[in-house]
């Protein structure tokens, strides 16, 4: 659809999305579940210089600037829940009992809430990185932040999977992260 790039990429991102729920239902009735697969999501589109995502779930984007946090989604869960309404302080939901209940994902019996980030201009040097629940939830955000910042995507992305996976140990999650550095608009 990116010829060269997309009219509008917050009506992509929701078609591709709401595209995908429906063909995780369209499996469930071809093999005849009794319920269908369920499935976090993050996504991006990047191009001419700006930054637009889209998720459902716990799956996470964070927006990295000279070692800062930018932004990052919220989930989409009822510990996140909590901490909006005010009644669960942020520092509490690492260790709640019910961290892991998600409120909204793709092949869910009800239609999936996509929401959307605003569109945010990349400066030189940002990172954006999309990852499970399986490798912000092992690892302090802090922790994540400085390895992001402090060596090149092709080498802290292998290396947040592994610290992730090691600090898990036998309960350790999918544990999946993709991340780009954007390094300025003509540059191939």
């Amino acid at each position: 659809s990116a010829r060269p790039s997309l009219p509008d990429p917050v009506a992509f991102l929701e078609q591709a999305l709401r595209q995908a729920h429906r063909e995780i239902l369209r499996y469930q009735e071809l093999h005849g579940m009794p319920e269908a697969p369920r499935t976090t999501v993050v996504a991006s589109i990047v191009q001419n210089g700006r930054a637009w995502w889209a998720h459902a779930g716990d799956a996470r984007l964070y927006w990295v600037r000279e070692g800062r946090m930018m932004s990052r989604t919220r989930d989409h869960s009822k510990v996140e829940s909590l901490v909006a309404l005010g009644l669960l302080k942020p520092h509490e939901q690492e260790h709640h009992p019910e961290r892991n209940k998600v409120l909204n994902c793709l092949g869910s019996p009800f239609e999936p809430t996509i929401e959307i980030g605003q569109p945010v201009a990349l400066q030189p040097g940002d990172t954006l990185m999309l990852c499970s629940d399986g490798v912000w939830g092992a690892l302090a955000e802090d922790e994540l932040l400085r390895t992001l910042d402090g060596m090149s995507v092709l080498r802290s992305v292998p290396e947040l999977v592994r610290r992730s996976v090691i600090a898990a140990g036998r309960a350790a999650d999918n544990a999946t992260a993709l991340a780009m550095r954007w390094e300025g608009a003509g540059i191939e």
